[in-house]
């Protein structure tokens, strides 16, 4: 009798594509639902008509793909830092009373349509950058290609399906306001969007977050920033308070002719490790003050958004002990990606005798 090896199914580096219901029931993710769940004072029945529905569109849009190359690279890392920014804009929505300056009326009317508007419109936030980074196919049981997935499309859940992703860079297929505005549509329900409709100005407010227009007086947008800040989830686009919008290239540019100056000068604070170029917290300082940039919190997170930055556990500085040094010294600072660095950095003489004892 021929003996024939059965082939695989489905091949290595596909996932599959699962349901919402299956998602949120997975441990790694089952945790912050329940947190949510605890956040929210609403009936069973509410809860899973508005708040349950929500993640469960959101699980099966995300799937268990990262956010990106630089924040929650890790399986299921999209849907977990949404969660993470829900669950703080949860706990800071519990001190606020909203709307602002509104009477005990308006406030108690209102309540639980502001809490559900702060819950659903910070699960968007940065949802369109998903279009110009990565490339998903599908593929079927058989292994037999499927097409590719369009994000604007909405939920990447089929049964029996299988997906593959891969971090590539994309040219955007819709315009930023008109994607946010179709992918709203298909992962906050119909009857969500009405209820919230029934309450204009917060309804304007919603609309405007969603779509990512700045406004003034947003109290959603002014907590989803502020929750950001808190759970360090860092937002590619929070509206700084500067007479001078930065441009990430030019910044970049400046900064490194500045280090090529600096490095002969004072090679102690800057030295090489695993993945790139460390540069010490205080030359980070040094530069946002002699280039009279806004502040460095504002500086770093527009290298971080043109992934010019290694980040650590989310956080933009890492600390080390340089062997060099006694085990008492310790640097903290920022790491410079080794793959973006411009030739001219790259050859020039840095310190190597300065290399860190710590592995990332």
């Amino acid at each position: 009798m021929l003996n024939f090896k059965k082939k695989p199914l489905v091949s290595a580096g596909l996932t599959a594509c699962l349901s919402g219901h299956e998602i949120v029931e997975l441990p790694q993710i089952k945790h912050s639902v329940n947190e949510i769940r605890n956040l929210v004072s609403a009936s069973h029945e509410v809860y899973e008509a508005l708040y349950l529905e929500t993640l469960h569109r959101l699980a099966e849009f995300c799937q268990a793909m990262p956010f990106s190359q630089m924040q929650f690279n890790v399986p299921y890392g999209m849907l977990k830092r949404q969660l993470t920014l829900a669950i703080a804009v949860l706990k800071i929505r519990r001190s606020k009373l909203l709307p602002k300056n509104a009477g005990t009326e308006t406030i108690s009317a209102e309540d639980a349509a502001w809490t559900y508007a702060l819950f659903s419109s910070s699960l968007l936030s940065d949802i369109y950058s998903i279009q110009q980074d990565r490339k998903v196919t599908l593929h079927r049981a058989n292994d037999d290609p499927a097409g590719v997935w369009a994000p604007i499309s909405g939920s990447l859940f089929e049964k029996t399906c299988h997906y593959r992703m891969e971090f590539t860079e994309q040219e955007p297929a819709t315009e930023k306001s008109i994607f946010m505005a179709a992918i709203s549509g298909r992962i906050i329900s119909p009857a969500a969007i009405r209820w919230l409709a029934s309450y204009p100005a917060l309804y304007s407010c919603w609309w405007k977050t969603i779509l990512h227009e700045t406004c003034n007086d947003n109290a959603l947008q002014e907590i989803i920033e502020e929750a950001a800040k808190k759970s360090n989830t860092l937002l590619f686009k929070i509206e700084e308070k500067t007479t001078s919008p930065l441009n990430s290239a030019t910044v970049f540019d400046k900064f490194i002719a500045w280090l090529v100056i600096k490095i002969n000068e004072s090679p102690v604070q800057i030295f090489q490790v695993q993945k790139g170029l460390f540069v010490s917290e205080t030359f980070v300082n040094d530069f946002v003050k002699e280039t009279a940039q806004s502040d460095s919190t504002l500086f770093l997170r527009e290298l971080m958004n043109a992934n010019y930055l290694i980040l650590k556990e989310n956080s933009f500085y890492h600390s080390f002990a340089p062997i060099k040094f006694e085990n008492r010294r310790i640097l903290n600072g920022i790491i410079l990606d080794r793959n973006l660095l411009p030739k001219l950095l790259k050859n020039l003489p840095i310190n190597n005798d300065f290399k860190d004892n710590i592995q990332l």
